[in-house]
């Protein structure tokens, strides 16, 4: 069984958090991981490297996380269903919790926020 672990990071530009969220990517097993990335932004300048290593990536497009971009995240997490939320922002660190706690979905949480 592969175990699902959804990224969730704020603004995916250069820089060191994102260096490290490929990193990670990169140096999971694809036989034993599944991986998917919610963003609210981007450039693609990392992207290209994570290539074929995700399954899924949603990009809200936007300037700013506002509260009503929790029901966004909440559909993506119903729809895969992770056993694992690796949050590397404040905010959708905030929202995985919220929507853990409401929907008693039992996910692993962690923020790597800094």
């Amino acid at each position: 069984m592969h175990k699902k672990i959804l990224f969730l990071i704020g603004h995916f530009g250069i820089g060191g958090k994102e260096r490290q969220l490929v990193e990670m990517i990169l140096g999971l097993p694809t036989n034993r991981f599944e991986s998917f990335l919610f963003m609210k932004s981007s450039v693609d300048y990392f992207e290209n490297a994570i290539d074929g290593r995700i399954l899924e990536i949603k990009n809200l497009n936007v300037d700013k996380f506002k509260i009503s971009h929790i029901i966004h995240l909440w559909r993506f997490i119903n729809r895969i269903d992770p056993h694992i939320v690796f949050s590397l922002s404040k905010t959708t660190s905030h929202f995985a919790f919220f929507i853990k706690i409401l929907s008693h979905k039992k996910y692993r949480l962690i923020n790597a926020s800094i």
